[in-house]
């Protein structure tokens, strides 16, 4: 009677132990890409087939934004830039929540002679006001170009 009793509460607060655990964690869609605790990319993923228009979405911590927004550029492998945009949100509140964001990148593809020509980058860059060098921040994912 004493063993079960005794098994009973290693039990319950093992139990307890891993709900604590398990509710303190967070938990993000399979097919989505996470950086730094910062940015979740839900659209497009690292070393995806893209094409024009580029929809990107995801989610970004409030203090990725200001004034509601961000940069996003693609460019080819070589660093040129193809395109460039803002990735904006109806959420304007700047705090460490992840708020959803959307870009729409339109692009003229680039001249591809070899398949190693097909790849490029798309670049989030966290916006910076004040141009301090402690907030600077990017995500940067190959892409390849269909």
């Amino acid at each position: 009677m004493h063993k079960t009793f005794f098994l009973v509460i290693l039990l319950s607060l093992f139990a307890g132990f891993l709900w604590q655990i398990g509710s303190n964690l967070q938990t993000y869609k399979v097919g989505t890409y996470l950086y730094k605790d910062s940015v979740i990319l839900e659209s497009p993923l690292p070393e995806e087939f893209i094409e024009t228009p580029l929809i990107v979405k995801g989610k970004a911590r409030g203090d990725w934004f200001s004034d509601g927004n961000f940069s996003v550029i693609l460019t080819d492998q070589n660093g040129k830039i193809i395109a460039e945009g803002e990735a904006v949100t109806q959420n304007n509140k700047e705090n460490r929540k992840f708020i959803p964001f959307e870009a729409i990148l339109e692009f003229i593809k680039p001249k591809q002679i070899e398949n190693s020509d097909k790849k490029g980058f798309l670049i989030l860059n966290k916006n910076n006001p004040l141009g301090s060098s402690e907030n600077n921040d990017a995500l940067k994912i190959p892409i390849y170009f269909k």
